[in-house]
């Protein structure tokens, strides 16, 4: 049965209660976080669980609704997932319940099958990948049909109504869903045909076609036996985080099978369990530094007052001290929640947790501690490889690096320069991770994108609204000392532009910007477009790059990757590469929002990074550059550019369905990644996959490595800057990630945590 979603600010609760009871009156079923949602639950995929499958959502729209991060959050999980919406105004000099019910009356009538079916379908998709895309979660029969005729194999299908209207928009996921649902039915097909052949023709060629039908079932095979190993290893790790270690330690690990990324992804999930740093009697002068001797604290934090966090499970709350995380303590683990967005950033396991009658932070916030009713403390690290630098209160949007190695990868200076939503500039260093100066502010209403030229030690360039109008800033220090004042000067741009990416080139004489469908290459001594680049498709430019050789690497709404040779006034497209043909189409629509690049490669991330594997890179190798020494070929490569897969999700090492920044080591070796969910994601110039570093809550958009490539500085639009350590070359070979995963056993042995 269809139901309504209804979004409103706690405060207005008394006018949403008139709308709901109104709804079910009316006999339409109604989802309401208060009623609908389980004890114990994780409310930030609740939420969007109940949102992906509503048939309507209604926003009860003021200016309590409007300053709601939660209410925020609602509304964009309703247009991600493309839900149909009915906004009425709630606030009390505006509220009228005859004109509402005619509002959203209107909206439900005007709910089609198609929309029902969508919600169906992303319901399902949804389902489909939270449980490890299990082939038999697959969408098979009548169901699939429905989806077929209304969406397409594609999700690219008119709909076949009268007026013949698109297709129902469709998530990433859903897509990916819908297609792999047709492979696998066609696979099922293939295999009956292939049977009734084998009957036919074991006369004639029985011992090859026998051969065949060996090597087909054992892919598949080998493919089942890969899921299954995930599904168990998922499930020991809920189980006994121990026993998983033991379980993956025993896996052979012979030189060939370390090397590959299956091993590699196995090890860094294990690793990625948080389990006791460590443990011992609670008179032990080593943990005199937390406050022990209370009492389990049962008030809910003020942080997390009215945010729908369901707290029936929860028997003691702690807040870190400087009001970023939250720990709640239940009987199976301790959630340290995100406390401005209310959502689970870790768990940590490894004790019984039944036992547990006291918790504390320590002073910077970095570790937990709890005494259990034995007589034993344990202790947690909850920021191992992050490190705050300031909590700002400003809200950034975008940063980029100064100071760079001239000729290098972008994303790596002694400088990081953030730009904040007014204006705000701040300069930090990256070598000492210190904030440097915070003073400089661009005369914009909303600051929108900042970049720097590949070479540039001393200058910027800032876009943004000013009086609705699009305004461009070139802003100059003169100098290495960036702590004093820097000079403003605001730049001519073409009329009609929105504020968009900004690519300056090198030299820092020509800018590069974004206006829709095109790019306009501007003399920024002049202010006149030097060449204007039209993509002919009509999509939206929403990422843009320049590299130290004057190329641009642009990316668009929808998916397309596109480059700019050097002094060129034409897009060339790359075609995928023949081996990531079928893998890149599993993200239709995955649109890039920042771009990296390093030798002859620059990797792209965005909508769907990396939950949907929606990231992508190019080359100018059709083998993508393997190995961790792939950049020094690159410089060499002088091929047409190649698309291949970019970060990927081979063991869900982040959720996060969004990126908005990427950067380059020095060295050209690694890539990272500022994901939407606080992560940091790091990854090898092969795309060897990385650490996943979440200790730090909020939505990463800026990230700046340091000029010796140590660490790399993070900025987040929930005010927080700060740094994370970088991998070294060991980090992604399964030898050095099977030590670790070997000492952190014999480490929780020796504190008596595991047999």
């Amino acid at each position: 049965m269809g139901y309504v979603f209804v979004s409103y600010s706690r405060k207005e609760s008394a006018a949403a209660d008139r709308i709901i009871d109104w709804l079910e009156r009316s006999g339409i079923a109604v989802w309401r976080d208060t009623a609908s949602m389980p004890a114990g639950v994780s409310w930030k995929r609740q939420v969007a669980d109940a949102i992906r499958g509503a048939d309507l959502v209604v926003m009860c729209v003021s200016p309590l609704w409007n300053g709601s991060k939660a209410c925020r959050d609602e509304e964009d999980w309703a247009r991600y997932y493309h839900r149909p919406q009915a906004r009425v105004p709630v606030d009390a000099a505006r509220f009228d319940l005859t004109r509402a019910a005619a509002v959203i009356g209107a909206a439900w009538a005007a709910v089609s099958p198609t929309d029902r079916l969508a919600a169906e379908l992303e319901t399902a998709a949804g389902d489909w990948a939270n449980h490890g895309s299990r082939s038999r979660d697959l969408a098979r029969g009548r169901a699939l049909r429905s989806y077929r005729r209304a969406f397409g194999t594609r999700g690219d299908r008119i709909d076949g109504s009268r007026d013949n209207r698109p297709a129902h928009p469709l998530t990433p996921v859903a897509v990916r869903y819908l297609r792999q649902s047709a492979r696998h039915r066609a696979i099922m097909r293939v295999f009956a045909v292939l049977a009734t052949v084998a009957l036919v023709c074991a006369g004639l060629s029985g011992v090859t076609f026998a051969t065949r039908m060996r090597q087909i079932q054992r892919t598949d095979a080998e493919w089942a036996t890969d899921s299954r190993q995930w599904n168990e290893l998922r499930a020991a790790l809920q189980d006994d985080p121990y026993k998983a270690m033991e379980t993956v330690l025993d896996d052979p690990h012979d030189e060939a099978t370390m090397r590959g990324t299956m091993y590699v992804t196995k090890m860094r999930t294990v690793l990625g369990i948080h389990v006791p740093d460590d443990h011992g009697d609670a008179t032990d002068p080593r943990f005199a530094a937390y406050s022990l001797d209370g009492k389990l604290d049962a008030t809910v934090p003020g942080a997390l007052a009215g945010t729908g966090m369901p707290s029936a499970k929860a028997r003691g709350y702690a807040a870190s001290p400087d009001g970023l995380t939250v720990a709640a303590l239940a009987d199976d683990g301790i959630r340290i929640l995100d406390a401005a967005r209310s959502g689970t950033m870790m768990t940590l396991v490894g004790v019984d947790f039944t036992k547990v009658v006291a918790m504390a932070w320590d002073n910077d916030g970095s570790t937990l501690a709890v005494r259990s009713s034995d007589g034993t403390a344990t202790v947690w690290k909850v920021r191992g490889r992050a490190t705050i630098v300031r909590n700002t209160g400003s809200w950034f949007m975008d940063g980029t690096a100064l100071g760079g190695v001239t000729g290098g990868p972008s994303g790596a200076g002694t400088h990081a320069v953030l730009l904040a939503r007014d204006g705000r500039l701040t300069v930090v260093d990256t070598a000492q991770g210190r904030i440097v100066s915070s003073a400089l502010r661009v005369p914009l209403d909303v600051g929108v994108a900042i970049a720097a030229a590949p070479d540039a030690t001393d200058t910027v360039y800032v876009s943004g609204t000013r009086d609705g109008a699009t305004a461009l800033y070139r802003i100059a220090w003169g100098s290495d000392d960036l702590s004093a004042g820097g000079n403003t000067t605001q730049i001519a741009v073409p009329d009609g532009c929105a504020p968009t990416p900004v690519a300056v080139l090198p030299g820092g004489g020509q800018v590069a910007l974004a206006c829709g469908s095109q790019i306009d290459v501007i003399d920024v001594d002049d202010g006149d477009p030097d060449r204007a680049i039209v993509d002919k498709s009509g999509a939206t430019v929403t990422a843009a790059r320049a590299d130290a050789q004057g190329r641009l690497f642009v990316g668009f709404d929808g998916g397309a990757l596109a480059v700019v040779e050097a002094g060129a006034d034409s897009f060339t497209y790359p075609g995928a590469a023949s081996s990531d043909a079928g893998g890149l189409g599993y993200c239709l629509g995955g649109t890039a929002r920042a771009v990296a690049v390093s030798g002859s490669k620059a990797l792209f991330v965005g909508d769907g990074t990396t939950a949907q594997a929606c990231s992508r890179d190019l080359s100018r190798s059709e083998e993508g550059d393997g190995g961790a020494g792939g950049v020094t070929k690159a410089l060499r490569d002088d091929g047409p550019w190649t698309m291949h897969m970019g970060m990927t999700d081979l063991a869900g090492l982040s959720g996060s369905h969004q990126s908005r920044a990427a950067a380059a080591a020095p060295d050209g070796s690694s890539f990272a990644a500022g994901l939407s969910d606080g992560s940091v994601m790091f990854s090898r110039y092969d795309m060897q996959p990385g650490p996943v570093v979440r200790e730090v809550p909020g939505e990463v958009r800026a990230v700046v490595y340091a000029s010796d490539g140590s660490h790399v500085v993070a900025a987040t639009r929930d005010w927080v800057i700060f740094t994370v350590d970088a991998p070294d070359a060991g980090e992604y070979e399964g030898d050095a990630l099977r030590r670790q995963v070997q000492e952190r056993l014999d480490r929780a042995r020796k504190l008596g945590l595991a047999e």
